[in-house]
C-alpha cells in the first residue's frame, strides 16, 4: 500500500512539473520578440533665478491614445512616446581606460612610424588610433583594437613615411570604443 501511495506522489509531482513547464513554455512563447518601449530621458535645463519658486517637469504629457477594444487573443502593440523636437537622446558617458604604448619608433624596412599599445579593457568593438604631430601637422591611422585575456591590443599602427617629415614627432596612441575611451602619454620619435 505504501509504495502504490508513493508512487502516487511521484507521479503527481512530475505531471505538476510538466504542467508548470507547459505554462512557462506557453507564457514565453507568447512574446513576438519585439523590444518593450522605454521611455527615452530627456535633459532641461533653466536660467537660476533669484527669487524661490516652484519647479515643474517642463516636458509635456501625452494622454495615451485610445483604441477600439482589443479582440481576444491579440496582443497589444506597443506604443512610445514621440521624440521632443530638437532634443537627442543621451548617450551614457565612457569609462576612460589607461592606454600604455609598448613601442614606438621609426621602422627604417618599412619607411614607416609605428606603434603598439594595449588598453586596460577586454573588448571587441575598439578602434585604435595613432597620431603623430609636428608644429601644425598631424597625421593619424587607425586600426581595429584586438580583445585578448586581460587587455585589448593595439598593434599594428603606422603611419608611412610618405606623410612625414623629418625631425621630432609627437606619437599618441588612443583608443575608443562604444563603451571606453583612453590615450596613452605622449612618446618623441625621431625620423630620420
Amino acid at each position: 500500500m505504501r509504495s502504490s501511495r508513493r508512487t502516487a506522489v511521484i507521479v503527481a509531482v512530475v505531471v505538476a512539473v510538466i504542467v508548470l513547464l507547459a505554462v512557462v513554455w506557453w507564457a514565453l512563447s507568447r512574446d513576438d520578440g519585439s523590444p518593450a518601449a522605454t521611455p527615452s530621458p530627456s535633459v532641461s535645463t533653466a536660467a537660476p533665478s533669484s527669487s524661490p519658486s516652484p519647479t515643474a517637469d517642463p516636458t509635456p504629457t501625452t494622454p495615451a491614445a485610445t483604441s477600439a477594444p482589443e479582440q481576444p487573443g491579440a496582443e497589444p502593440e506597443p506604443t512610445t512616446a514621440p521624440e521632443q523636437p530638437g532634443t537627442e537622446p543621451q548617450q551614457p558617458a565612457k569609462t576612460t581606460v589607461d592606454v600604455v604604448t609598448t613601442y614606438a619608433g621609426w621602422n627604417t624596412l618599412s619607411s614607416a612610424l609605428e606603434a603598439g599599445a594595449y588598453a586596460t579593457t577586454v573588448q571587441s568593438d575598439g578602434v585604435c588610433t595613432i597620431t603623430a604631430t609636428q608644429g601644425a601637422t598631424t597625421v593619424s591611422a587607425q586600426s581595429a583594437a584586438v580583445p585578448d585575456a586581460s587587455t585589448t591590443s593595439c598593434g599594428g599602427l603606422a603611419i608611412g613615411g610618405d606623410q612625414l617629415g623629418s625631425g621630432s614627432w609627437q606619437v599618441v596612441v588612443s583608443y575608443a570604443s562604444s563603451t571606453a575611451v583612453g590615450t596613452a602619454a605622449p612618446i618623441t620619435v625621431e625620423i630620420p
